[in-house]
């Protein structure tokens, strides 16, 4: 069976067309980097990382303002680079890196968790997801409405524009 020319011509056009409209395959993330790590040292406010193969995502949860930020990664042999949302050209972190947001941060292994560094960004993150604590004084005469502590909460971090899901207290 002979195939005409206008059919060749066709079929290149159809398997270029098909080729060119396939997605990069998601990075595999190595299971000692993926899961979710909270920010060391934060006192009230609970910063939380979540990477995973569908990229990095983070959430600051006080008890009266909460915001969310995610973006890609690539997958390097001794370290993950956090990179920008699609159609960004700087990442959104973590306060204070508004002036001079960073284009990527490094991200490489530690005992306890992540450290996260590049641009201004020097950051420790410990595995597991923390909640901020509201209103927490003992007192019935103080009224407490920010956030007064930490708490360990589970799982991830919820994929939702709600505050409540967010940063269920």
């Amino acid at each position: 069976m002979r195939v005409s020319s206008i059919g060749q011509v066709w079929c290149a056009v159809l398997v270029a067309a098909l080729a060119c409209s396939r997605r990069p395959a998601k990075p595999v993330v190595p299971p000692n980097y993926g899961g979710v790590f909270h920010l060391s040292g934060s006192q009230v406010d609970a910063t939380n990382l979540q990477i995973d193969d569908d990229g990095w995502h983070l959430t600051s949860c006080g008890c009266d303002s909460w915001g969310g930020w995610h973006g890609r990664l690539e997958v390097g042999t001794t370290a993950l680079v956090l990179l920008p949302a699609d159609g960004r050209d700087r990442i959104r972190w973590t306060d204070g890196l508004d002036d001079d947001p960073p284009r990527r941060l490094v991200v490489h292994q530690t005992p306890e968790g992540l450290d996260v560094e590049g641009g201004k960004v020097s950051e420790h993150w410990v595995r597991g997801r923390v909640c901020a604590i509201c209103g927490g004084s003992s007192d019935a005469n103080v009224i407490q409405l920010g956030p007064t502590g930490l708490r360990p909460c589970d799982g991830p971090i919820p994929r939702s524009d709600s505050y409540a899901a967010v940063c269920a207290f």
